[in-house]
């Protein structure tokens, strides 16, 4: 499979050992040689005699960070550091794989930007062919934002799902356009994966014919969480804003920005189909049009949980004459608990403003939208880490992640 290239100029300080590595092994923090590679964000607080100071961070084998420690920056000993102030019984490595504690390299190791380190064997982070499309079990982590070269070419296929762990850590992937195909989005297939802290943003308009999402086209046994997609997505049936089609998938503290449009069935703001899975404090904006099973959160769910979601839409519409199913929360449901829901009271499914009701959730004025408080009803975090990852501008707009640099 072919994969384009981002932008030279989007590349950030990576240094390679070995020169025939593609330029998307340099995109993650696993599976790339390198010297600088422990990067996590150069930005550093100061202590009261003006001397920056960085995080240390330990991530565990899904990539979560689960230790970290804040030093003032100047030479320090990672070794020391995991074993006796943090405790970390464990194996300590770098990002290409070398092995910290006990090595002399990080017992002086020259402390000036955030840094991370990971706890898990040094097998499990391998990725020696530098490439995700050739390694879909690896384990990635991205270091900088991303700018695509177009057509990309989705990650992972229905014959060869990606069923790693890839955790954005904040940062985002922009110019994202394709034109055509199924399993369409910057992840084709997903099977037994974890997606998190992933910002995806496209270029004009992503579009596919069946299973088209903005972070993945058809999702399995898989979660997504602190993540969103900004930008207009169509397709045929099974299209959303984050995944087209979900089964046993869960979709948590997400949301999607733009339009989404489906000329057939099971199209939403969230998910397009959602089967036997969790979609949980989401939201979603634009609007969405499909010709059946049309929601501001979800088109069609089959024994799905969908709680504490809000709708932000201005239109959803079902082009279908008779029998169509178009709500603000969830077009059509068989099974499942469609409960605690907000949405816009202003929006308009199929031309009328709609009671309050499960299918379409409870009446929130814009101002109400803009609101903290809002949120919180529903059991949403407002903090500055990945458990508590909400943030807002109070009465100016909308919940966004902690991470995002608006």
């Amino acid at each position: 499979m072919m994969v384009s290239m981002p932008k030279f100029s989007t590349l950030f300080s990576l240094k390679f050992k070995v020169l025939t590595f593609s330029l998307l092994s340099g995109l993650f923090l696993i599976g790339c040689g390198g010297d600088d590679l422990y990067n996590n964000g150069s930005g550093g607080s100061t202590t009261g005699g003006n001397v920056p100071s960085y995080t240390i961070s330990f991530l565990d084998d899904n990539l979560d960070v689960f230790e970290s420690v804040t030093k003032e920056s100047g030479n320090v000993n990672i070794t020391y550091i995991a074993e006796n102030e943090l405790g970390i019984n464990v194996d300590v490595y770098a990002a290409n794989g070398v092995l910290v504690k006990g090595n002399s390299d990080f017992e002086e190791f020259n402390l000036t930007k955030n840094v991370v380190f990971y706890t898990a064997n040094v097998n499990e982070l391998d990725g020696s062919t530098g490439l995700i499309v050739d390694n879909a079990s690896g384990k990635y982590i991205l270091t900088g934002d991303i700018e695509l070269n177009n057509p990309w070419v989705p990650i992972g296929n229905i014959t060869d799902p990606f069923d790693g762990v890839f955790n954005g850590n904040g940062h985002k992937v922009t110019n994202l356009s394709i034109s055509g195909g199924n399993g369409v989005g910057f992840f084709g297939y997903v099977k037994d994966a974890q997606i998190k802290n992933l910002g995806i943003e496209i270029n004009g308009e992503l579009k596919g014919n069946d299973h088209v999402g903005g972070i993945a086209g058809y999702a399995k046994d898989s979660n997504i969480t602190n993540s969103y997609s900004k930008g207009d997505i169509s397709g045929s049936n099974y299209v959303g804003g984050i995944a087209g089609y979900a089964e046993n998938n869960n979709v948590n503290n997400s949301y999607s920005r733009g339009d989404i449009g489906g000329t057939s069935d099971s199209v939403g703001g969230i998910a397009g189909y959602a089967k036997d899975s969790n979609i949980t404090n989401s939201y979603s904006t634009g609007n969405i049009n499909g010709n059946n099973n049309v929601g501001g959160i979800v088109g069609w769910t089959d024994n799905a949980d969908i709680i504490h979601n809000v709708a932000i839409n201005l239109y959803i519409n079902a082009s279908i004459a008779s029998n169509k199913k178009a709500n603000r929360i969830v077009g059509y449901s068989n099974l499942g608990n469609i409960t605690d829901n907000f949405a816009l009271n202003s929006t308009e499914v199929d031309g009328i403003v709609v009671p309050d009701n499960d299918y379409n959730g409870a009446n929130k004025t814009e101002a109400e939208l803009q609101k903290q408080s809002t949120y919180e009803i529903l059991g949403w975090e407002f903090g500055e880490d990945d458990a508590k990852p909400w943030k807002i501008n109070e009465g100016k707009g909308l919940p966004y992640f902690y991470w995002e640099d608006l």
